[in-house]
């Protein structure tokens, strides 16, 4: 007998208020709370008055074909139930979309659920998180059966989520777009081979001969061996720009500029 799809929610409860943002997203396409969408930090979402929560939980990963929403972020990962779900869903080989809440970056993703594996960082490019919620939209719909969405509606509830969700951390940003960061030369010539690169990637990855290397475009600027000291130069500056958020990580080996780097390098006329 198949099974019924069911989305399960594992977050952190200290980031409920953006959870109801992707479960009103998740609505939006005509999914019910309870029904097809559990969420046990929310009131319609969870597990019902007088039901026990480990059989209740239990039932739902044993009897339903779970499609797991992981929300990352500093606090999922200091949660022990959490952590639990991961790993139980990782056992089950379930159906998982990974969301980085904004402010929390790729190498932050630890566990069975690691930097390797795809995910839609909420604070990424805005026009490759619409195409990452597109996919995810008309896979939930698959398993779901739903075909008589309006594109429109869905749309319209995306772009709303996307900026209602990254305005829950302007205030967090404020005092670091406030006080401008200390920015190296190092950095400023980082930012301004990334920013002329293709498509604003750098490459990091390794071969026995030449150690960890860094390329940005065609060019590769720096290899740890034989000139290790060089290439520490390199690193440094990369590490301090992924710290201001002028370059953020896509994946474990590819890295990519942020509008605020753009605006760096525009600011200082690095030529």
């Amino acid at each position: 007998m198949k099974k019924k799809p069911l989305i399960f929610i594992s977050h952190s409860s200290k980031n409920k208020d953006q959870v109801a943002k992707i479960a009103d997203l998740l609505r939006s396409i005509n999914l019910s709370p309870r029904r097809d969408i559990f969420c046990s930090s929310l009131p319609g979402y969870g597990i019902p008055n007088g039901a026990n929560i480990f059989d209740f939980l239990r039932e739902r990963f044993l009897n339903y074909d779970l499609h797991i929403i992981f929300v990352h972020s500093p606090e999922y990962y200091e949660s022990p139930v959490s952590l639990n779900e991961m790993g139980a869903a990782w056992v089950l080989r379930a159906n998982a979309t990974s969301l980085l809440l904004p402010g929390f970056d790729f190498s932050g993703m630890k566990g069975v659920i690691g930097s390797d594996c795809i995910a839609i960082k909420l604070d990424g490019d805005r026009s490759e998180v619409k195409d990452r919620l597109n996919q995810l939209r008309r896979e939930l719909e698959s398993e779901f059966d739903i075909s008589d969405n309006e594109d429109i509606i869905w749309e319209e509830a995306r772009d709303k989520f996307i900026s209602e969700i990254n305005g829950d951390v302007s205030t967090k940003n404020e005092n670091i777009s406030a006080t401008p960061a200390l920015i190296t030369e190092e950095m400023k010539q980082l930012l301004k081979k990334v920013a002329d690169a293709p498509g604003g990637q750098i490459l990091i990855t390794s071969d026995l001969e030449s150690g960890t290397y860094i390329q940005i475009g065609s060019e590769v600027v720096a290899k740890e061996y034989p000139d290790r000291r060089e290439y520490v130069v390199w690193e440094e500056a990369l590490n301090a720009c992924l710290k201001e958020k002028y370059i953020e990580r896509k994946s474990k080996e590819i890295c990519v500029i942020t509008n605020a780097g753009y605006k760096v390098v525009e600011m200082y006329i690095i030529t």
